[in-house]
């Protein structure tokens, strides 16, 4: 059965589409909500749009949303802004939303606004802001960002959450361990190549010919730290040179 929140859902993506190119391989994600069916589906339908759901029940398939409906529920709408009037309402919700995305910087976003991050990480945007009339009411300007990205760009939302998580794991180094490993040190009078595989350090280099041990990998130990496994750290001092 359609619903009147099916019919504002279509309406509100075709609006949007009118006033951003559409990219050939352009995908939307949303949950099961009936508002996505019916109309919704048609005017996906109609402009070539890839469609991909959540799993029932799994919010975790669209994080980014959802932190960001939890945010508007108990920042602004318990903090008694709900108005059954459009009137009444669109305004408040339009300040809120302008607050929040253009002015407030997000500790999570490096104290970024959402506008500046976007603008700083996908560095495509032509035209960052474009108005949309509401779709209950014509009081009150919604803006919201839009951005103009190349063909080439196939990015889903959630590959915002995905940087952020790289920067903090960039952090840990700990969480990483090399099993194995090839490199070429530039030395002070020529290249040489070293490896650690099966337990055992190599190197080209003539001192490692008769140590096993050499300052190249010594300092690949120390360059890499906690991310090579407790054998591949062994001190050179308990190293003691090959007998003759």
């Amino acid at each position: 059965m359609r619903s009147y929140r099916d019919e504002k859902a279509s309406q509100l993506l075709l609006r949007f589409y009118r006033r951003k190119p559409i990219v050939p391989t352009c995908r939307e994600q949303t949950d099961n909500g009936s508002e996505f069916a019916w109309e919704f589906e048609t005017a996906t339908a109609k402009l070539g749009i890839q469609r991909y759901f959540s799993r029932v029940k799994t919010p975790r398939d669209n994080p980014e949303i959802e932190r960001f409906n939890e945010t508007l529920e108990y920042e602004w709408l318990y903090n008694f802004n709900l108005s059954l009037d459009p009137e009444e309402l669109n305004p408040r919700l339009t300040e809120w939303l302008i607050e929040y995305n253009f002015k407030r910087p997000h500790q999570s976003l490096a104290y970024l606004t959402p506008v500046e991050y976007i603008e700083k990480e996908l560095a495509k945007i032509r035209c960052p802001v474009l108005p949309v009339w509401s779709a209950s009411t014509n009081a009150g300007l919604f803006l919201c960002p839009v951005v103009y990205l190349k063909q080439e760009i196939k990015m889903r939302s959630s590959l915002i959450g995905k940087i952020e998580k790289a920067k903090r794991y960039a952090q840990e180094p700990d969480r990483v361990t090399f099993s194995g490993l090839t490199a070429v040190f530039h030395g002070e009078n020529d290249d040489h190549k070293l490896s650690y595989a099966n337990g055992k350090w190599h190197c080209t280099c003539l001192f490692f010919s008769q140590w096993e041990i050499c300052s190249h990998i010594m300092a690949l130990q120390q360059i890499l730290g906690d991310m090579l496994p407790k054998e591949a750290l062994a001190s050179p001092m308990e190293t003691q040179p090959p007998e003759k």
